[in-house]
């Protein structure tokens, strides 16, 4: 995919067409590595992106998994059944709120999650290291900013 040199014309319709696309094309990409990656540990792509949340945010309530990940409960629900079949996930209460329960991945959880995130990392450090610091903060600024 070829974006246009972003200049100080950086807010013209074809700029913000050419950035969504974009978002749409990386976050496929990605997802297409991670799907890789499941198959091979015999986990369906999208169980294998809530493990990966999980591992990200130990803790993590329902409603988190459901803003991260843009999925609703219904959906949701059979993922984080066939992650605590396989004993990849948990939910815990902390101590110091017995009213709250959270999803931990077990120690065999945040082995596969490990291995399915490593399908992604070296792609995210590559690209972060070519384009530097200051391009990554401001990356991260935007996906904070649209995410939510």
């Amino acid at each position: 995919m070829r974006l246009p040199a972003v200049g100080r014309l950086f807010l013209r319709e074809e700029t913000l067409k050419s950035g969504f696309l974009g978002l749409l094309a990386a976050a496929r990409r990605l997802e297409d590595r991670i799907a890789d990656r499941a198959r091979q540990a015999g986990l369906s792509a999208p169980a294998a992106l809530v493990l990966i949340a999980i591992w990200a945010e130990p803790g993590i309530d329902r409603k988190g998994l459901e803003r991260w990940l843009a999925r609703t409960r219904p959906t949701l629900a059979p993922l984080v059944a066939e992650l605590t079949a396989a004993g990849l996930i948990e939910k815990r209460r902390p101590p110091s709120d017995r009213r709250r329960r959270g999803f931990h991945v077990t120690p065999a959880g945040a082995v596969e999650a490990e291995r399915c995130f490593a399908a992604v990392s070296h792609l995210l450090r590559q690209a972060f290291r070519e384009e530097g610091e200051e391009a990554v903060a401001g990356f991260l600024a935007l996906l904070r900013r649209l995410a939510p």
